[in-house]
């Protein structure tokens, strides 16, 4: 993604490597950004390896890095009622959206911190916080084959869990904190920690990881968290204010028309 701040196309479109796209997905990505000129970002589908099931129906996003698919995420609705609209928004899966280059340049561009996780939700938002809307364009489908990078060790290894952990407390950081109070702050990132070292422990158990080793494991990730707390930055909230509870009917009506 850091190549994107050099590119000089209207629109810049992203796939990953491990994702196949049907035909016509470019074409169909792009048709919005090329024809409503304040769309600033486009989504597609994106469907499992075997092409049987679809990842991001209605994808939403809120200030603390959590998402919610209104399509099938049991009282989704409720919970972005519950988060109020200022803090939700429509968002991309990284390996199927389109931006408009003055877009991605007049937001900031994406942030260099982000190994993994949440780099195109934070990207989503700013680009909605300057102003552009949001299109879905579900005509516009890959197939993602989850593979490995350098984020994504092998699922016992606590540095990929280390990377999700620290990149959803720099998105806090940089958004959430601002808009929920700390109670809440807290209690999604203890609900993430929890569910890591209990990841840690099952992968452990299935590796035939001593117990001992696994305890040491454990206690490495929670060295990790800390220290992803105490170097946390604390950005200028002058340039936090979210988007426009409208913005996004707007732009469904333009991508209707």
């Amino acid at each position: 993604m850091l190549l994107a701040a050099g590119h000089l196309a209207r629109c810049i479109a992203f796939i990953d490597d491990d994702a196949s796209p049907a035909e016509g997905w470019l074409d169909r990505l792009l048709a919005p950004l090329e024809r409503y000129p304040k769309v600033g970002v486009a989504a597609g589908h994106v469907l499992d390896g075997a092409g049987q099931r679809l990842l991001n129906r209605h994808m939403v996003a809120d200030t603390l890095g959590r998402a919610f698919d209104l399509a099938d995420a049991a009282g989704a609705e409720e919970k972005v009622r519950e988060t109020g609209a200022h803090r939700a928004f429509h968002t991309a899966m990284g390996c199927n959206m389109a931006f408009r280059r003055s877009a991605l340049a007049e937001a900031g561009g994406f942030d260099p911190f982000y190994q993994y996780f949440l780099e195109e939700t934070d990207m989503v938002w700013r680009v909605l916080a300057a102003g552009y809307q949001f299109a879905a364009v579900p005509e516009s489908r890959v197939l993602h084959r989850l593979g490995g990078n350098l984020a994504r060790k092998p699922s016992i290894a606590v540095e990929p869990r280390a990377v999700v952990i620290r990149s959803q407390i720099h998105y806090i950081g940089k958004f959430g904190k601002f808009t929920f109070p700390a109670a809440e702050i807290e209690a999604c990132i203890w609900e993430r920690v929890l569910l890591d070292l209990e990841k840690i422990a099952w992968d452990s158990c299935f590796s035939g990881v001593e117990k001992t080793a696994c305890g040491e494991l454990q206690v490495r990730y929670l060295r990790t968290v800390a220290e992803e707390f105490r170097l946390d930055s604390n950005p200028d909230s002058s340039s936090l204010a979210g988007p426009s509870p409208t913005t996004h009917h707007a732009s469904r009506d333009a991508n209707r028309s």
